[in-house]
């Protein structure tokens, strides 16, 4: 992760610490690329197909080359969603989207539901 980024990142972690926060969102896209996930209270991985990613790199313009250099940047799905890191060790909450907006929706939802339980 760029240090400005992380640092920003912190600054935010600590400001909603000091408000009481009791939930609280980092974004990382490629969390298990650049990050240790064990860092994390919790870790939400939200995960298509293959097939469904390539298809939605080419639809925002990418040439087939580049949407597979970006997928191949990646740690693969099967990795990731086999973590097991935490205290106590824990696997993700993966939010699968590979179906609508209404779905991913409803499936974010109910990760959200889990978390604040």
């Amino acid at each position: 992760m760029h240090p400005a980024v992380q640092a920003r990142r912190l600054a935010l972690v600590e400001a909603a610490r000091a408000r009481g926060a009791t939930l609280l969102v980092s974004d990382i896209p490629l969390l298990f690329e650049v990050l240790d996930p064990s860092a994390f209270d919790a870790v939400v991985l939200v995960d298509a197909p293959e097939p469904v990613r390539l298809a939605r790199l080419l639809g925002r313009g990418l040439s087939e080359a580049e949407a597979r250099r970006m997928i191949m940047a990646q740690l693969p799905s099967g990795v990731k969603r086999a973590w097991r890191g935490g205290h106590p060790p824990k696997g993700p909450f993966v939010i699968d989207n590979d179906r609508g907006r209404d779905e991913l929706v409803a499936r974010s939802r109910a990760v959200w539901e889990a978390l604040r339980a």
